[in-house]
C-alpha cells in the first residue's frame, strides 16, 4: 500500500454501518465518488467519523480525504481507499456533478453467486430445498442459533444462514420472499445470511428449480420421518439476562423480580429470556431412538400450546408422554428439524359427525315436498304458527325424510303444548 501524496477529493455514496473485522477491528465503508462516473470502495477506520460521513452523504456535500491510502485492486477503478487514523476530513468543493452510483440489484441466485461479501439484496424468491441442524455459536459474547439452508430458484441453489428468530420461519419444501438479506464469503464461495431487517414470507406459488438447475447432492436433503409414541422426554429450561445474555443459575420461577447474576440489575422475572433444550426418545425395530431438539425448534412446537412464562420442565415432559403419537423429521445427525402431534383418525371422525349434526337444518324444511300445503293455525292463547298438512303423500314428511342417526326434539311454544306437530 502507499500513501497518497495528494488529496483524494469527492461526494460520497453508500454509507455503511459499523461492522466488525476477522480480527476484531472496527469499521464501515462507503463509496467515494472522484469524477463524473468514478466510484472507488472506501474502508474508513475512523469510526468516530461516521456522522460526518453520513453527514456528507445526506447534504451531497464534496469532502477531501488527507493522508488516505490507495489499496490496488483488479476492478476498473484500479484501487480502493482506506481511512486511516492518520487520515483527515474535511468539506470542499469539486468540479463535477453529484451522482449516486448504478447499483442493479441481482435478481437471481445465478447472480448472487459472483458477488463479494457484504453486498445487500433487497428481494429474493427461491424455494427451500434443504434444512439442516439448528447450531449453538457465540456471537460477540452472547449465545445464537443459526440454521444453514439451502434455497433454490431456476437458476441455481445457494446456502444461506438464518439466525434466530427467522429459524422458526421456513419450512422444507416451500417457497418464500426474503428481503434485506447479506453476502458472505468463504473459502472462496458465496453465501447468504439474514440481517436484524430480513422479513421471510411464504409464497402462494412455489418457486420451480426449472430445467436451468440441477441439484447437487448438497441440496438434496437426507432427512427422515418417524411417527410413533414416545417413550421418554427429557426437557430442559434455562433463563437469560436480556441485556448480558448471562444464565442465571438461581432463577426463581415464582418469585416476581431476580437480579441478575453478572450486571447486578434487579428486572421483573418475566423480562428474563427464556431458552429450551431437550432429547426425545422413541423405539423403532426395537431400537432405542434419541433426537435433540433445539431452543427455536421447541418454541415453535410449544407456543401455541402453553404459557412458557409459567411453565415448568416436568409439565412440559407430561404434555409430550400424554400425546398418543408424534411425527418427527429429523436430520441424520439426530436433530429434529419439525414435530406435530399425529392427528387421531377417530376423534376427527367424531368431531366431523357432531359439526354435521348441529348445522344439519330442520328435516321437515328440508325436505317438504313441492306440493305440501302450508296453513297458518291458531291456539287458543291466539299465537300463530305453522302446521303442514301433507296432501299426497301417506307419509308425514318429517317421518320420511328423517336422517337415522339424528336425535328428535321435543320442543316447548309459549301455548305450554310439549309436543308440536312442526
Amino acid at each position: 500500500m502507499n500513501q497518497l501524496p495528494d488529496s483524494i477529493s469527492g461526494y460520497v455514496h453508500s454509507v455503511s454501518p459499523i461492522k466488525l473485522s476477522k480480527i476484531n477491528s472496527k469499521y464501515f465503508t462507503a463509496s467515494l465518488q472522484t469524477d463524473r462516473d468514478t466510484y472507488h470502495h472506501t474502508v474508513i477506520f475512523q469510526c468516530n467519523q461516521q456522522t460526518s460521513w453520513n453527514n456528507a452523504a445526506r447534504n451531497c456535500s464534496a469532502i477531501k480525504l488527507m493522508n488516505a491510502k490507495k489499496v490496488p485492486n483488479s476492478n476498473d477503478t484500479k484501487y480502493d481507499i482506506q481511512s486511516t487514523s492518520s487520515t483527515t476530513l474535511e468539506v470542499t468543493q469539486v468540479p463535477f456533478p453529484h451522482k449516486p452510483p448504478k447499483q442493479p440489484h441481482p435478481s437471481t441466485i445465478a447472480e448472487m453467486k459472483t458477488l463479494d461479501a457484504q453486498h445487500h439484496i433487497p428481494t429474493l424468491k427461491a424455494k427451500v430445498t434443504k434444512i439442516e441442524s439448528v447450531k449453538n455459536v457465540f456471537f460477540n459474547n452472547t449465545e445464537a442459533e443459526v440454521m444453514n439452508c439451502w434455497i433454490t430458484d431456476e437458476t441455481g441453489g445457494i446456502q444461506i444462514a438464518l439466525w434466530d428468530n427467522f429459524i422458526t420461519e421456513v419450512y422444507q419444501g416451500n417457497s418464500y420472499n426474503f428481503t434485506n438479506l447479506m453476502t458472505k464469503r468463504y473459502q472462496q464461495k458465496t453465501f447468504l445470511q439474514s440481517t436484524r431487517h430480513t422479513t421471510i414470507t411464504p409464497l402462494k406459488i412455489q418457486i420451480s428449480t426449472g430445467p436451468l438447475h440441477q441439484m447437487s447432492e448438497d441440496e438434496i436433503s437426507p432427512h427422515k420421518n418417524i411417527t410413533s409414541a414416545l417413550q421418554g422426554v427429557q426437557i430442559n429450561i434455562s433463563k437469560h439476562c436480556p441485556k448480558c445474555a448471562t444464565l442465571q443459575q438461581d432463577f426463581a420461577p415464582q418469585c416476581a423480580f431476580h437480579r441478575c447474576t453478572k450486571c447486578k440489575m434487579l428486572r421483573s422475572g418475566t423480562a428474563y429470556v427464556t431458552k429450551l433444550g431437550g432429547i426425545l426418545e422413541f423405539k423403532e425395530n426395537k431400537t432405542e431412538l434419541s433426537l435433540t431438539m433445539s431452543n427455536s425448534i421447541l418454541k415453535r412446537f410449544l407456543t401455541p400450546l402453553l404459557d412458557l412464562g409459567k411453565t415448568d420442565a416436568q409439565d412440559i415432559e407430561q404434555m409430550f408422554l400424554a400425546m398418543k403419537s408424534l411425527t418427527v423429521t429429523f436430520t441424520q445427525n439426530m436433530q429434529v428439524l419439525q414435530m406435530q402431534e399425529t392427528p387421531n383418525d377417530d376423534t376427527d371422525e367424531e368431531l366431523l359427525h357432531i359439526e354435521e349434526t348441529q348445522l344439519s337444518p330442520e328435516p321437515a324444511a328440508l325436505f317438504i315436498p313441492q306440493k305440501t300445503a302450508v296453513k297458518e293455525t291458531k291456539h287458543s292463547n291466539d299465537e300463530q304458527f305453522l302446521q303442514i298438512v301433507e296432501t299426497e303423500s301417506s307419509q308425514e314428511p318429517a317421518a320420511l325424510f328423517m336422517p337415522q342417526k339424528r336425535p328428535v326434539t321435543e320442543t316447548k311454544h309459549s301455548c305450554k303444548k310439549t309436543k308440536c306437530d312442526t
